[in-house]
This record gives C-alpha cells, sequence and structure tokens, in this order.
C-alpha cells in the first residue's frame, strides 16, 4: 500500500535483495489515491508526501485514526492546505514550503491502553493523567467487562482492579472505533489469568498470534482455532520465563 501509493504519486522505488531505493525526480505530482483497505501507516505517508506535491491529490478510503486527524491538524497549522480531515476522503493541495509551528502532541490512546491493561493483569490502582477517553470506548468497554472500576474525569481516569479479573466472551478486532489491533496482545495477556473462557478475533493483521508461543511458555493455555482465532483459557497462575517477543506488541 506504501510504495504503490507513493509510486503514483510519482516516486521512484526499486527493491532488490531487502533494499528499497526510494528517490524523486523532478517533483512529486498530486493524484487521486483510492485504498484498498484505510491503512493508518500509509494515509500518513501520502498526507505527508502530498503536502509538498505540485498539484491536488485527492485520498479515498483514508483512515480516520485519531493519530490521522492529529497529523492533518498539525501539517494544517504549519500552513498544509488539507480538506476533509476526520473523514474518508481527503483533499491536499501541495505546497511549496511550509512553516515553522508549536505544536503539542495528543496523548496516546494505545499507550495509555498498555498502562491500563497492566493494572488488570497485576491489580491495584492507577490514574492515567492526560487519557484521551474520548478515543478510547472499546479499550475501556473491555476493562469493565474484565470487572475493572474506571472513574473518569477531564483530567483522566483513574483504574482500580483485583487481580483476578472476569474472562470476556468474544473480543474482534477492527478499525477504528472498533477495539484496536495494536491492544489484542496486551488483552490476550490478561486474559490468561481471567477466569473462564475468551475468544479473540483477528481482522486487521496477518501473524498477530506470535505472541501465544511464549506465553504457552509460561504456562497459559491458549487454543489457536485458526489462523485469526484464538480460545484462552484462564489459568491461575503464570512462570516467569526467557521469551522473544517475536513483533512490535507482543
Amino acid at each position: 500500500l506504501h510504495l504503490s501509493s507513493l509510486r503514483k504519486l510519482g516516486a521512484v522505488i526499486e527493491e532488490s535483495h531487502g533494499y528499497l531505493d526510494c528517490r524523486v525526480e523532478g517533483v512529486l505530482q498530486g493524484c487521486e489515491i483510492s485504498l484498498p483497505i484505510p491503512s493508518v501507516g500509509a494515509t500518513e505517508n501520502i498526507v505527508l508526501a502530498a503536502v509538498k506535491a505540485r498539484g491536488v491529490t485527492v485520498l479515498q478510503n483514508a483512515a480516520k485514526e485519531p493519530e490521522i486527524i492529529s497529523l492533518c491538524e498539525f501539517l494544517t497549522k504549519a500552513g498544509a492546505i488539507i480538506e476533509g480531515t476526520g473523514t474518508d476522503t481527503l483533499l491536499i493541495k501541495g505546497l511549496e514550503e511550509l512553516h515553522g509551528i508549536t505544536y503539542r502532541i495528543p496523548s496516546d490512546r494505545i499507550v495509555a491502553g498498555t498502562y491500563l491493561f497492566s493494572v488488570l493483569g497485576t491489580g491495584g490502582h492507577i490514574f492515567l493523567r492526560d487519557a484521551p477517553v474520548q478515543h478510547m470506548y472499546a479499550v475501556l468497554k473491555k476493562a469493565v467487562e474484565m470487572g475493572a472500576r474506571l472513574a473518569v474525569s477531564k483530567d483522566g481516569i483513574s483504574v482500580m482492579a483485583e487481580p483476578v479479573q472476569n474472562a470476556v466472551p468474544y473480543t474482534k478486532t477492527e478499525i477504528y472505533p472498533g477495539f484496536p489491533t495494536d491492544m489484542q496482545s496486551p488483552l490476550m495477556a490478561v486474559l490468561t489469568k481471567a477466569s473462564g473462557l475468551s475468544l479473540i478475533e483477528e481482522t486487521i493483521f496477518e501473524n498477530r498470534f506470535q505472541i501465544v508461543p511464549s506465553l504457552r511458555s509460561m504456562g497459559a493455555d491458549i487454543e489457536l482455532l485458526s489462523e485469526h482465532k484464538a480460545l484462552i483459557h484462564g489459568v491461575p497462575k503464570l512462570y516467569g520465563r526467557e521469551v522473544n517477543a517475536m513483533e512490535l506488541r507482543g
């Protein structure tokens, strides 16, 4: 998705022996791009390339995650012309120059969700200051299902949980605002000690269950029903082991 889109904009990209040789001969040219799936990373790269390409770029089926909105707001403040921010169609008019600005990066929903699930896994109390509550509905809903007690205020989220959590019968990863694929591995880790059976269905990425062998070696009872479905039988304890993180979220 990334390479084909950048090529449409005029980038010359050669792939050889695991390397990418990328260059622009002249300037990038605005064009129409329709993504087959609303990829966050591809949307970001297209927007970044299009703001200084010559002419107009129309991006259809763009991702709408909060990170995309933040990027467009940042670039617009720096002088870029972007229409349709927050929708699945972006119209970007290329400019020769942008200008410097001061910008505060918004709090990250995946980081906040990871800390939240850490409390669910261990028990205890945490206050997530400046957590982006408005972007975390699907994660907060799962936390409540598992038995967490949440108190939301303008300053953040207070989380209290017992160390043994309820199982979650079914979780399906989806594009925003559904349950995020980047929270699937932390959720699975917590559910290994939940009381009962939990089923996770991964619909966004392939090979997103690479954490399973490591969790099994620690005593987890996880059954892979298919490439995209995992059934977790909660166990009372896990045990320390030497393991490898096979992918980013794992």
